[in-house]
Parts: structure tokens; C-alpha cells; sequence
């Protein structure tokens, strides 16, 4: 028999598979989205559609999808949810909300690329502040943590954390 302390994990040869789906999302943490959402809705309406990129690899996207969805239903916006941006190309009237770096850095590189301007042709919304972000004048939604916490410690589906907008440039 192994004997485990508090917050240590075991590994096995076993496959544990799951599904971010079935993660609880509370309610107030959707509804907290939609509400940052909607206190920029004076830049999303200048976008025709708006257009979420998730990523199964993420596990907070199950909250920031549902409030993305509350959103916009509640004021009758086109939508779409995309996988990844790997194989988007962007289009000018569409405001992109990214969970991670990796498609931020391609609708960046791609609205680059087909000279498009951000926060004119095409709005970019980003997940989580960083330096680099605030560095590129982009527009966030991120997350208030206790001081001296980080997002390690308190995981996006965290009952304490609430979402609030930056807004910069990109929308």
C-alpha cells in the first residue's frame, strides 16, 4: 500500500481519460464573463460576428464558453466556436476571444499577413494578462486572484476568482 499525503498525486499505467465537459462550472463564474463581455459591448458592436477559440488542451474554457454563449444570446450576436486558429483566416468585421497564446500568436501572425489592422479590421480579445500583452496594447479578459497568488494555485473554475476586462487597442 502507497500512503499519500494532502495534494499528491498518484501515477499509474492506467489510462484515466476525462472530459472537460464534465467539469462543474459554477454559475456566477459563466455569468461573470458575460458580464465583462458586456460591459465592452460599445467595441464588440462595431464587430459583425464574434467568434471564441477554445482548446480542448485548456481547462478553463468550459466557463469562459458558457459565458461567451450567454453573451451572445442575450443581445443576438453572431457566433462561432472554433477548436483552434491554425486554420482560420481571419476576416475583417470579426472579433476574435482567444484562451491561449498559441492561437493569439496565429490570428496575430495572420492579420499581419494579410494587412489587416487590429482593432480596425479585426478585434482580438485575449485571456489572461502578460507583460507581452499589455506590451502589444491587447485588449483582456482576465482573472482577480488573491495577491501573491497564481494561476496555478487558483485554477480558472475557482470559486473566488472573478473576470474583469482590460481594455487596450485590439478591439
Amino acid at each position: 500500500m502507497i500512503r499519500l499525503k494532502d495534494r499528491q498525486l498518484a501515477l499509474t499505467n492506467k489510462r484515466i481519460t476525462t472530459s472537460v465537459n464534465n467539469l462543474p462550472i459554477p454559475n456566477s463564474q459563466a455569468n461573470d464573463i458575460c458580464s465583462a463581455l458586456t460591459g465592452i459591448s460599445d467595441l464588440l458592436i462595431e464587430y459583425e460576428k464574434l467568434v471564441l477559440v477554445t482548446s480542448t488542451r485548456e481547462c478553463s474554457w468550459p466557463v469562459a464558453q458558457q459565458g461567451f454563449l450567454q453573451y451572445c444570446q442575450r443581445f443576438n450576436r453572431s457566433y462561432t466556436i472554433l477548436e483552434c486558429a491554425a486554420t482560420e483566416i481571419p476576416s475583417p468585421g470579426t472579433a476574435y476571444f482567444t484562451l491561449n497564446d498559441a492561437d493569439l500568436a496565429s490570428l496575430i501572425a495572420k492579420t499581419n499577413m494579410f494587412g489587416y489592422k487590429l482593432g480596425q479590421d479585426i478585434g482580438l480579445l485575449a485571456f489572461d494578462d502578460s507583460p507581452i500583452k499589455k506590451l502589444m496594447n491587447l485588449t483582456v479578459v482576465t482573472t482577480t486572484l488573491p495577491s501573491g497568488s497564481t494561476s496555478q494555485q487558483h485554477p480558472v473554475n475557482s470559486c473566488n476568482n472573478t473576470f474583469e476586462i482590460i481594455r487596450r487597442a485590439s478591439l
